[in-house]
């Protein structure tokens, strides 16, 4: 058996192998370690990202929410001024032509006109404030909003925890339901505003023509 002859030229060959490896092995660590970092960061980045969008949903939202709750009030409180308005001055001008037919019976007309036109006022006032909703489930839908009372208050408590459970599973379901939470009370604000437009022009053209017929007579 032949025994190997370690020289000086080999050791030192043997040496430099050895430090050209360890640095290879070095520089794979360090590279790995770069990526792990980088992965890292990029992680991180998606998250913020991602929590950047989840804010923003949520502000758009909230914001949209306080807007229909102003928008309702105030259609309602506008709609109440005016039932107001019009039943006192429809009973007090009525009141006081019949209790004074004699004097006021020319204006007759007048009066007629200014009481119609509160009562019609009052009538589309009352709609403004008992507008019929638009949310109650449809024939044949399948997916209940569990965010509207009029569509789950037909379902039974068992079935209503099963929707709530199968909409809360997924981010996208609740957003499609709170979008449609928002859009069919966006319609039912609509109609409100028509009503009250109605109601207000028809108030406004009864005092206009109950004082241009008033004025007429008092010429004459």
């Amino acid at each position: 058996m032949e025994l190997q002859t370690i020289t000086p030229a080999n050791k030192v060959y043997q040496d430099c192998s050895d430090d050209v490896l360890l640095r290879v092995e070095t520089n794979d660590i360090e590279v790995e370690a770069a990526q792990v970092k980088e992965k890292s960061k990029q992680k991180k980045k998606a998250k913020k990202k991602k929590d950047a969008n989840e804010k923003a949903i949520q502000s758009f939202f909230r914001v949209l929410a306080a807007k229909q709750v102003e928008q309702i009030s105030q259609v309602d409180y506008k709609a109440n001024i005016l039932i107001t308005l019009c039943s006192l001055l429809a009973s007090v001008v009525g009141s006081l032509f019949l209790a004074h037919y004699e004097i006021y019976q020319a204006f007759a007309p007048s009066v007629l006109v200014l009481t119609f036109s509160s009562i019609i006022s009052v009538f589309f006032s009352m709609l403004v404030v008992v507008s019929p909703s638009c949310n109650r489930c449809q024939a044949g839908q399948k997916r209940v909003n569990v965010m509207n009372f009029n569509q789950f208050s037909q379902l039974s408590l068992s079935d209503y925890k099963k929707e709530v459970m199968r909409t809360l599973r997924s981010e996208e379901e609740i957003y499609e339901s709170i979008s449609e939470d928002f859009y069919k009370t966006g319609k039912i604000l609509k109609q409100k505003f028509i009503y009250l437009n109605w109601g207000y022009r028809i108030f406004l053209s009864g005092i206009f023509t109950a004082f241009v017929l008033g004025f007429g007579v008092k010429i004459w």
